[in-house]
């Protein structure tokens, strides 16, 4: 009766288990330099807790998808929280750089299933536009908590220890865990028999299918880009530029806000100007933002406000991209939607753990090392969007995602 009473739509429960994956990020961005202080590590150390992550979470979601049509979602979606959550507690109690490495790799092992099964289960569940609408949704109301992240780790982390910082991620999973054990359902209703030979083939046809890499490889390097600025903000900002932690907050949850103001009035944006022209726009402001990125860090390297001005402008060319081409990938292969996702999320985060380690290693206190890496990515992402307008849309029509 109380379930009933409290049940939740599917999308909310979505949102509530990305929550601690998603804020793991930016809340302990302000703490890096702290770390390497308490640690006695180098920057290259810090930013490897990150990269590591980002590994953890590709290995295993090449895995979570594949088993989910097998398995189901439901199962492997509660197993994922698990480990999200003992690998968050791990890190409060962590008392060596090398422990917080190896629970930060525990915790990117069970916020790939949330991230992968997450929007494998809104697939199941809905489609066409309704699935943009949805995926729409949930990245913008996601990323209106990132945006408080960095904003709530810089309070924390002024008051309390770095330790504070993933005390609360904890808190976030095991609310989230609860939710997820109370009401999650089951939204794979056929599920198919687990052979490894079918496990390969199914990556097989997926690694080998032209349209779908392009579709999925294109706003995965929009993706990388942001991660490697990410990767190096806390210690630009705070280490070179000496900007106070709320500073160093304003700055970064900007970004990120940008980001989720444009994700919440995407749709009605698509509505108003369509799919195609909304993405164009989107691949345009990516564009401003290497021109004025490259600029500032080379000519005003001191000057942090120039910086989070370009990249408030990678900020709103993103979510367009995200919201529609991510929902077109999912469609191409539709009997492989659980492999598809897996493979979507675990490239964009191996790509994105070995740019944030190539930065880590070539980081001298300024963005100029950092911004070759991030040009490279939304480059290739350019490309590939040419290659989708040019190639693979009709040139009177357009793949209908919104």
């Amino acid at each position: 009766m109380l379930s009933r009473l409290f049940q939740l739509p599917l999308v909310a429960l979505i949102v509530i288990s990305l929550l601690g994956c998603c804020m793991e990020i930016d809340i302990s961005l302000p703490s890096f330099p702290s770390i390497m202080t308490f640690f006695g590590s180098t920057e290259a150390q810090v930013q490897s807790t990150l990269s590591l992550n980002f590994l953890a979470f590709c290995l295993s979601g090449l895995l979570y998808g594949p088993l989910s049509e097998a398995l189901g979602r439901r199962g492997l979606m509660l197993f994922g929280a698990t480990c999200f959550l003992i690998g968050a507690v791990g890190c409060v109690f962590s008392f060596s750089i090398y422990q917080l490495m190896f629970w930060r790799f525990i915790q990117g092992l069970g916020a790939s299933s949330t991230v992968v099964m997450g929007f494998a289960m809104v697939s199941d569940r809905y489609h066409g536009e309704v699935a943009v609408h949805y995926i729409g949704k949930i990245n913008a109301y996601v990323t209106i908590f990132m945006a408080a992240a960095p904003i709530l780790g810089s309070a924390i982390i002024n008051y309390f220890t770095w330790r504070a910082n993933f005390s609360f991620v904890a808190m976030i999973a095991l609310i989230s865990w609860f939710f997820l054990i109370w009401q999650l359902p089951e939204t794979k209703t056929e599920k198919q028999p687990l052979k490894v030979s079918t496990l390969f083939k199914d990556y097989w046809t997926v690694s080998t299918h032209g349209p779908f890499l392009i579709y999925a490889s294109m706003p995965n390097m929009l993706v990388t880009a942001y991660l490697t600025f990410v990767g190096s903000a806390s210690f630009y900002y705070i280490n070179t530029c000496k900007l106070t932690y709320f500073q160093f907050a304003m700055q970064q949850g900007l970004i990120v806000l940008l980001f989720s103001l444009t994700s919440f009035y995407a749709e009605k944006v698509i509505n108003r100007i369509g799919s195609r022209k909304a993405v164009h726009l989107g691949m345009m402001c990516c564009a401003i933002s290497i021109v004025l990125f490259t600029y500032f860090a080379f000519q005003y390297p001191d000057s942090p406000r120039l910086i989070t001005f370009a990249m408030c402008w990678l900020a709103v060319g993103c979510a367009f991209p995200m919201s529609v081409i991510f929902a077109q990938s999912l469609e191409i292969l539709p009997n492989l939607k659980g492999v598809c996702s897996s493979f979507i999320m675990s490239t964009r985060l191996f790509i994105s753990s070995g740019a944030v380690a190539l930065t880590g290693l070539s980081f001298d206190g300024s963005m100029r090392p950092v911004v070759l890496v991030i040009d490279g990515a939304i480059i290739l992402g350019l490309c590939m969007y040419f290659i989708i307008e040019r190639k693979m849309l009709p040139k009177d029509s357009l793949v209908n995602a919104a």
